[in-house]
Parts: C-alpha cells; sequence; structure tokens
C-alpha cells in the first residue's frame, strides 16, 4: 500500500529500501537475512512506448537474439504493454519449449 504523500517519501531511497525490507519481513519473506548490496531503479515511464519502428526494431533484435539462445520475453524484453499475469505466462510457455529442446 503506498503512502498518501507517495511522490516524495517513495523518491527518498533510504525510506522506500527500509519500507520494502520491513513490509518482506511482516510478510514473512525474510525474517533475519541481512542485506549486503541493494540498488533502487525508478522506472519512468513504467511501461513502453509502442511505435511501429520500435516494434519492427524489437522483433528483429529478438530474432537476431533467438538464433544465439538468447530469450527476450517480458514488458521490456518483447517490447510490448502487457501485465504480470501476461509475463507468468510467456515465461511459462518459454519455460516449457526449452525444457522439451533438452530431452
Amino acid at each position: 500500500r503506498r503512502p498518501r504523500r507517495c511522490c516524495r517519501r517513495w523518491r527518498d531511497r533510504t525510506h522506500a529500501r527500509n519500507r520494502v525490507i520491513r513490509d518482506l519481513k511482516k510478510v514473512g519473506v525474510i525474517t533475519d537475512h541481512q542485506l549486503v548490496a541493494w540498488h533502487q531503479v525508478v522506472l519512468d515511464p513504467a511501461y513502453v512506448h509502442l511505435t511501429r519502428p520500435a516494434i519492427s526494431e524489437a522483433s528483429r533484435l529478438r530474432n537476431q537474439l533467438s538464433k544465439q539462445n538468447v530469450h527476450s520475453i517480458g514488458r521490456y524484453g518483447a517490447w510490448t504493454y502487457c501485465s504480470i499475469e501476461d509475463n507468468i505466462v510467456e515465461a511459462r510457455k518459454l519455460a516449457a519449449k526449452l525444457s522439451n529442446q533438452h530431452h
């Protein structure tokens, strides 16, 4: 849950990091773990900007990469507007495909 005055508080990196750690402890993801390094990235914008040239170039690059067994998926990897659920489905399909190739 974001605080009401999110802009300033969430741009304060120390506050954001502490909030994430506190929330992870709260839901039981971590307990007494020690944070040894961290990095924060603000995605602005958080969604890809779809243009015909960008879509074409992304497709060309994905094809080139896939020939080298590099699979680019997800919102930024596939350069598409999608939800986290779409990413999960796409990742499962790729995992199944790769698993079948090795059997």
